[in-house]
Order: C-alpha cells, then sequence, then structure tokens
C-alpha cells in the first residue's frame, strides 16, 4: 500500500535513532502512478489469429492495471508480408 510522502517522513523521523530501520521507495510510492505505454504489432495475417491488436491491446492493459500503472498509451503498427 502507497502512503503519502509526509507520514513516511514522520515514521522515518521518530525512528532516526535505530541504526536497524532503512526504506527505499517502491514503484508507485506515494500513490502516483507511473505512465505506461503499450506497444501492439502484427506483421502477417497468420498473426491476427489469437494475437489480433485487440486481444494484445486488452492483455497488455490488464497488465497495466495489475501493476498500478496510468492508463496505457498505445502504440500499433499493423504491416501485413
Amino acid at each position: 500500500m502507497a502512503s503519502t510522502k509526509k507520514y513516511l517522513d514522520f515514521i522515518l523521523g521518530q525512528l532516526s535513532d535505530l541504526d536497524e530501520v532503512s526504506f527505499r521507495t517502491m514503484m508507485g510510492e506515494y500513490g502516483e502512478k507511473e505512465k505506461s505505454y503499450i506497444y501492439t504489432s502484427v506483421s502477417t495475417a497468420a498473426q491476427t489469429e489469437g494475437y489480433s491488436l485487440e486481444a494484445q491491446q486488452e492483455r497488455l492493459g490488464e497488465r497495466a492495471d495489475y501493476k498500478n500503472l496510468k492508463s496505457p498509451v498505445n502504440i500499433v503498427t499493423q504491416g501485413r508480408a
């Protein structure tokens, strides 16, 4: 669970005399979500079966939600050989 910076500073101030206490920020700390980008691509007609652009975007969008990232920006290419 992300904490506010103000709360974290308060707790660390209370524990500053203890040498055993250490900390590091984690992804998404302080409630700020990181940007995310999705790159989807199909290059042959055969790849569109089961790997459609929509299926890729849906699966990667779900992954971004799971990782607590901002709604992804989609970058798409669809060249067909």
